[in-house]
């Protein structure tokens, strides 16, 4: 996007944590990448918040070193817990700070950074109120030209499914979601006979089900240029509430039933997320500990008869998408930067 719009002009490196999986991606896709130290922030006693303290003096001056050699004009942030002491070196060197975080309640990093950014970037119309109003823009989330661009036709291709009947895509992200997988292969036997089941699982989370030939049910352990064409072919989403993976539902008009992840296992930036899109009227939101394979598969059914809400769900997807969604202050706020470092 960025690139498109002429803000990028020169050069991009990524730093990520060392053998993380950044680095593979980067390969993937041939960024630049360099390797810090990192240790994660907790919100919650553990013997590894010691252990971790004790990499951000390393961390800080591995980026220092890294930030000097590339002498980058900004340094973008997006909130993951190697982000802080680049951010912390790049302000004592003199980079402009950009940083911008995707849920309705920012995280750690993305508030312990805040006072070093020049600008803060946010998602959510309801995370601006944890900011300062004078350099905090709404920005929505950068949406992939393939999600854009996706064929529902080569999605059927793909999952080998025929039009006219249901389809269902289940996500829980690419680490997978054990308790949403679960459900979702409870559900099976109440769900084949009437829609199709496009399981996304996780990576190495494949075996959840004994029944991956069974007809109109396919599992996919990690999807990649496949995923826009086989989302765009589904009429209803079952999925957590991260950030990313709402923003594209909701740009491909998709109406969806969020499973967040819970407080106790999160801040609650999923329950938050889904709050929201469930107040647009785009979504139904369920909490996993209440429910079980059998309600979730009459939920499930009883939304695919009601057509007409579904498809007023998808277009209060898409309406509150266009809303929050600005691709153009992307630009504005890159534009006449020269050279460009990228975070996680």
């Amino acid at each position: 996007m960025l690139k498109a719009s002429g803000a990028l002009t020169r050069d991009i490196l990524y730093v990520g944590e060392k053998s993380g999986m950044e680095e593979d991606v980067c390969l993937r896709y041939g960024v630049p990448f360099s390797g810090i130290s990192a240790g994660k922030f907790r919100r919650y006693f553990s013997l590894k918040n010691v252990r971790d303290v004790l990499k951000f003096p390393a961390g800080f001056f591995e980026a220092k070193r890294i930030l000097r050699d590339f002498k980058p004009d900004v340094i973008f942030s997006k909130g993951g817990y190697v982000a802080f002491p680049v951010v912390l070196a790049g302000r004592m060197l003199g980079a402009n700070i950009i940083i911008h975080d995707s849920d309705a309640i920012p995280g750690l990093t993305t508030r312990l950074s805040a006072p070093f950014a020049h600008t803060i970037c946010v998602a959510w119309k309801e995370a601006m109120k944890f900011f300062p109003a004078k350099k905090t823009v709404l920005t929505g989330i950068p949406i992939r030209k393939s999600i854009l661009e996706a064929d529902a036709d080569e999605g059927f291709r793909i999952t080998g499914f025929r039009k006219g009947k249901p389809v269902i895509f289940v996500s829980g992200g690419s680490l997978g979601a054990k308790r949403l997988n679960e459900l979702v292969v409870e559900a099976l036997p109440l769900l084949l006979p009437h829609c199709q089941v496009v399981h996304f699982t996780g990576k190495g989370k494949g075996q959840v089900s004994k029944e991956r030939t069974i007809k109109g049910y396919k599992v996919f352990e990690s999807l990649d240029q496949e995923y826009a064409h086989v989302l765009a072919s589904a009429d209803l989403c079952i999925s957590r509430a991260g950030a990313n993976a709402l923003f594209e539902y909701m740009a491909l008009s998709k109406p969806t039933m969020l499973i967040p992840l819970g407080r106790n296992a999160s801040r609650g930036d999923q329950i938050a997320n889904a709050s929201i899109l469930e107040k647009e009227g785009a979504s139904i939101v369920f909490d996993e500990n209440t429910l079980d394979g059998k309600a979730l598969a009459k939920r499930i059914l009883s939304m695919l008869k009601d057509k007409k809400r579904l498809k007023q769900m998808g277009k209060r997807a898409n309406d509150f998408f266009c809303s929050v969604e600005k691709s153009d202050e992307w630009s504005k706020i890159f534009l006449s930067k020269t050279c460009v470092l990228i975070l996680t």
